[in-house]
Formats: C-alpha cells, sequence, structure tokens
C-alpha cells in the first residue's frame, strides 16, 4: 500500500495518512488485505481435476459393487501431533510486558483424526505412527459408524497410508488420495488449525496426560460444525452423480 501511496502522490500532489491511504483502498476501491495462503510450487495444476477424478471413480466402484449408497459413511482423516510447549496465544491486557507462564518441557503425542461428511467424527489417541495403530484406528473408526456399510475416506499419500489399499478392501475401508502437495483439498487440515490455536488458548499444559485431554476437547469443539466442508462441497459435491452424502440441511451450516 505504501507504494501505492507514493505512486498517488507523484501524480496528484496529495499525500494521505497510512490509516486513511488503506480505508480508501479498501472502502473506495474493494481492495483486499490479508496474508496470501502458502502454496508449495511442486503442486500439480490439475491436483482439484484430479481429486474430482478419483471422487467419480470411487462412486462408480461403490455402484458396481452393489453397495447401498445410503450405508456408506464418507470423512476426512489425518495424523496429528501436538505439543505441550506450544504457547502463543496472543492476550488483550492494559498492562504491557506481561507474562505469560508456560511449560517448556519438549514431549509430543500423535493423534488419528477422521472429520465425518455424513459420519460420526472420531479422534483416536495413537501409542504410535506405525501402520498398525493406523489400522487399529480405522477399525474403531469404521465401528463407530451406524448402519454403515463402507467407510470412505479422503487422506494424503504418505507411505503408511498407500500401503493399506489391500487391507482397506478387506475390511470395506476405501481410500482416496489426495493429489500431492494439496492438504487445502483435506478439510481436517482446517480443524488441526482451529484445535491447535484452541489448545494455546487454555491453560498451561503440565503433562502429557493434559495435552491429550485438552487435545481431545479442543476436537470436540470442531468435529461437528460441517462448515469447514462446505467450500469443499461447493466444488465437489457435483462429482457424487446425484447421490448426497452429506445433508442438504448441514451444507448451509
Amino acid at each position: 500500500s505504501s507504494q501505492l501511496a507514493t505512486e498517488f502522490a507523484s501524480i496528484t500532489h496529495i499525500r494521505y495518512s497510512h490509516s486513511h491511504w488503506c480505508s480508501l483502498l479498501r472502502d473506495r476501491e474493494g481492495m483486499y488485505f490479508y496474508k496470501p495462503r502458502p502454496r508449495d510450487y511442486h503442486r500439480a495444476e490439475e491436483a482439484p481435476e484430479q481429486l474430482r477424478q478419483r471422487i467419480k471413480a470411487t462412486v462408480d466402484a461403490i455402484q458396481a459393487m452393489g453397495i447401498d449408497p445410503e450405508r456408506v459413511k464418507w470423512g476426512f482423516s489425518d495424523e496429528v501431533a501436538a505439543q505441550r510447549h506450544v504457547n502463543n496465544a496472543r492476550f488483550w491486557a492494559f498492562e504491557p510486558h506481561l507474562c505469560r507462564v508456560v511449560n517448556t518441557d519438549r514431549g509430543s503425542q500423535s493423534f488419528f483424526g477422521f472429520y465425518g461428511l455424513n459420519a460420526i467424527s472420531q479422534l483416536v489417541t495413537l501409542a504410535d505412527g506405525k501402520t498398525e495403530a493406523i489400522t487399529e484406528a480405522l477399525l474403531w473408526v469404521k465401528s463407530q459408524q451406524t448402519d454403515g456399510a463402507a467407510l470412505i475416506i479422503f487422506w494424503d499419500n504418505a507411505t503408511t497410508h498407500t500401503a493399506l489399499n489391500t487391507w482397506g478392501w478387506e475390511h470395506r475401508i476405501f481410500f482416496i488420495y489426495i493429489p500431492a502437495y494439496s492438504p487445502d483439498l483435506n478439510p481436517i487440515e482446517k480443524i488441526w488449525k482451529g484445535v491447535k490455536r484452541w489448545m494455546t488458548e487454555q491453560s498451561m499444559l503440565k503433562n502429557m496426560d493434559e495435552l491429550v485431554s485438552v487435545f481431545h476437547a479442543g476436537f470436540d469443539q470442531f468435529k461437528d460444525k460441517l462448515s469447514f466442508i462446505k467450500s469443499w462441497w461447493e466444488q465437489y459435491g457435483e462429482e457424487f452423480s446425484g447421490y448426497s452424502p452429506m445433508p442438504v440441511s448441514n451444507t448451509l451450516q
């Protein structure tokens, strides 16, 4: 904005204050002031189209297998590691230079999350990030789905994920892989961001048990908010060929 203000002043010989100039750009010219969302240069331009094709192929496969689409549960999954020493929330106060007592001990805990589209969202505390722990988490998530004949999960291309294709078919858990370098196409990333921000606003985490408890409480704050999926559904919902796994009323939340 300062560069624009300088150019404007050189032409009109009028110089506005910084706040007034920003107001003019925003209110009169309709410009936006924001922090651009980072995008990895490795990401393919056709990533959204790749995801559309994968959704359509999965829907076709379900129909070919004769699975009742109304009993298919859809959702987004990912693993995340939470740290107890991340305490960077900002606070308003009338006194300057206040300190906040925090725990700087190193320590993290891994979780497996499932953010349901038409399914019950779940969070599982992982013993580790190995395949066995992830398969146990997947089976637990599937067992919690009411009247679910199959579970379809969107997640990334991690090695521990791509190795589970055959195992998944055996348990009627099917995977749709998010194109590489495209975490923005997986709405659960918004859940993790919200939970971690919420955690920084809580009291000091003294030990790992408190970390686990607080992370689960944070997940409960966001797991039923389908607003995180709204923009995703607007972009990809038509690929479900008339079958809507997401209740229409919830798309507007």
